[in-house]
C-alpha cells in the first residue's frame, strides 16, 4: 500500500534525516585524536599561518659574539622546520639572516615600528638577573608579528653544538629553547615531567642545567604541541 505525504511532512523527514546522519557522522567519526594534543595549549599566542617570511637575525650580541653563532642560529631554525608535520601544520618556515644589524626594537612595554616579522637575537639593555634569555613578543590582534629574544651576556657561554664545558651554559640549547618561545609557546613543560628530568631532556622544560647540552633538539612533547598548534 503506498503512502502520499504532504510537501510539509516530507520536508521534515528530510530535516530528519539529515539531523540523524550528522548525529551518527559525529558518533562513529568522532574528533581525531592527537598525541600531546593539550600541549597546543601553550602556543596562545602564534603566527600568521600565511607568514610568507620569518627571519631569524641578530642585532648587538656584546661579549657574545661569536663566529658559531651563524650556524647554531640555523640549527634552531632546522629543530622547529623540520618537526614533524603530521596534522597538516602550516607553521610559517624560518629562515637565517646570519648579518649584525643594528640593534633591534625595544618592545619590552609597547610594540615599535616598523614591525619587521623577525626573531631578533641580541643581549642588553634589560637586566635579566639569573634568567638565561628572555623572550618578549610583540602582537597584533592577537597574531605575533615580531619577537625579541635577549640572552643574559653576563654569564659564561659555550658555542660548540655537541659539548659544553661543565661551567657554560649551552647556547644552541638556550637558542633552540627561545625559539620555542618566539614562536608563541608560553610557559614552560611541567617539572615534574620526567623528560624534564634526564636526558634527552624536552626542549621547552623550564630550566637549562648548567654543562648540559641536552636542549639543543626537540624531543616528543615539543614536537607535538607544536605539530597541533599550528594546523
Amino acid at each position: 500500500m503506498l503512502f502520499q505525504l504532504s510537501n510539509r511532512t516530507y520536508l521534515m523527514l528530510l530535516l530528519l534525516v539529515a539531523a540523524l546522519s550528522a548525529l551518527v557522522g559525529l558518533v562513529f567519526a568522532g574528533p581525531a585524536v592527537r598525541a600531546h594534543s593539550t600541549g597546543a595549549a601553550n602556543y596562545t599566542h602564534e603566527w600568521s599561518m600565511n607568514e610568507p617570511d620569518l627571519s631569524m637575525t641578530r642585532g648587538n650580541m656584546g661579549g657574545m659574539s661569536n663566529s658559531k653563532i651563524p650556524s647554531r642560529m640555523q640549527n634552531a631554525a632546522n629543530q622547529w622546520n623540520n618537526a614533524p608535520n603530521t596534522h597538516g601544520a602550516d607553521a610559517p618556515p624560518i629562515t637565517v639572516d646570519s648579518t649584525v644589524h643594528s640593534q633591534p626594537h625595544q618592545i619590552y612595554s609597547v610594540c615599535s615600528l616598523p614591525l619587521d616579522h623577525e626573531i631578533w637575537l641580541f643581549t642588553g639593555p634589560r637586566p635579566l638577573g639569573a634568567l638565561v634569555a628572555e623572550t618578549v613578543e610583540c602582537r597584533v590582534f592577537g597574531t605575533i608579528v615580531l619577537s625579541n629574544v635577549n640572552f643574559n651576556g653576563n654569564l659564561n657561554w659555550g658555542y660548540n653544538l655537541k659539548s659544553v664545558a661543565s661551567n657554560q651554559y649551552h647556547f644552541a640549547s638556550a637558542l633552540t629553547h627561545e625559539v620555542g618561545h618566539a614562536l608563541g609557546f608560553e610557559g614552560h613543560w611541567s617539572a615534574g615531567l620526567t623528560r624534564c628530568t634526564t636526558s634527552p631532556r624536552e626542549t621547552m622544560c623550564n630550566h637549562e642545567p648548567l654543562g648540559t647540552i641536552w636542549m639543543r633538539n626537540l624531543e616528543e612533547h615539543d614536537e607535538h604541541a607544536y605539530d597541533a598548534a599550528y594546523q
